[in-house]
């Protein structure tokens, strides 16, 4: 069963980061006064403006792993904003479009699916040929000098056209494209453009495994016990740290407890790099997670230029 750490614990804006919460700066106009950014919020976002209904963020079944048909849901702002100083910017237009994995969700009560919260015109969607992307226009209103607006909209996961759901898998997922705005500005067109927003998701390896070490070179060695337990997974910028121990026969001849180094052990998507530092000695290990989630395969060197392989499986 596909184990995965918070889905969205981070939140990677393709090109920029940009502050939640806080208000837009208005920029030094040359000739193209409009920017449009988006930015995404899930229960547990630093910044989740109170106002906003929770997107119940919690797996379909609170278990910790999301399978296939679980739905996991967020909310977008898009925010567009004119920084000219002494002209209105008139006729604007934005449209989005939503993965063919995603699709609205409606809170209910007060809340559609997606509205304005500040400014005006109005919104709607349609779907392509095949009904599987959801196409967002945001419409018919001006902003005058330095002003902004923003709408939210509320999406959640859905299967593809396969019947597949992508965010049971680790690793970056994109969860649209830029959106784009339109106008006219001193009676000519003008227009932008935001970054993307994709997500992260990741294994969640803490825990025990057990399964064997092997020394390959500068001589073969006998398979030995090996054992790890991972005791903390921190998420970062696009990876998550490890910290834990470990135990082997030849781990254990330098003088136990061996350490998992947590300022240099990683995992993204499905490659694990972990140090195994003892008093005098370390040891790297590069592998790779098996499609299940439950098996860690790869390779070693040590400190004294030894290498090898091991095999874990989650205990």
């Amino acid at each position: 069963m596909k184990k995965v750490l918070s889905i969205v614990v981070a939140v990677i804006i393709i090109g920029a980061t940009f502050a939640i919460a806080a208000p837009p700066v208005f920029a030094q106009v040359s000739e193209e006064p409009l920017t449009v950014t988006k930015t995404l919020y899930w229960e547990y976002s630093s910044g989740y403006p109170t106002y906003l209904p929770n997107p119940d963020y919690h797996f379909g079944d609170n278990d910790g792993i999301i399978e296939v048909g679980e739905k996991v849901r967020f909310i977008i702002k898009i925010l567009v904003t004119n920084n000219s100083e002494t002209d209105t910017v008139s006729d604007i237009t934005v449209k989005d479009r939503l993965g063919a994995d995603l699709e609205l969700w409606t809170p209910g009560g007060a809340y559609p699916a997606y509205w304005v919260q500040v400014g005006a015109g109005s919104i709607s969607h349609t779907t392509n040929r095949n009904g599987d992307q959801v196409r967002l226009t945001w419409e018919s209103f001006s902003l005058p000098p330095e002003t902004y607006a923003f709408i939210y909209v509320c999406v959640q996961t859905d299967l593809d056209r396969g019947g597949n759901q992508r965010y049971t898998s680790p690793c970056e997922h994109y969860l649209n494209s830029g959106a784009t705005a339109k106008g006219t500005y001193m009676g000519h067109k003008t227009s932008a453009s935001s970054d993307s927003i994709s997500v992260d998701v990741f294994w969640d390896l803490e825990g025990d495994w057990e399964g064997t070490s092997q020394q390959t070179s500068p001589t073969s060695e006998p398979v030995e016990e090996f054992y790890m337990s991972i005791t903390s997974q921190v998420q970062e910028d696009g990876y998550c740290s490890l910290d834990g121990t470990a135990s082997s026969q030849s781990l254990d001849y330098y003088g136990p407890p061996i350490h998992i180094d947590n300022t240099v052990s990683t995992t993204h998507c499905d490659d694990v790099y972990i140090k195994l530092i003892g008093s005098a000695y370390y040891r790297y290990l590069s592998g790779t997670v098996s499609e299940d989630g439950e098996m860690i395969v790869g390779t070693w060197t040590d400190t004294e230029g030894k290498s090898g392989v091991f095999s874990l499986t989650r205990d």
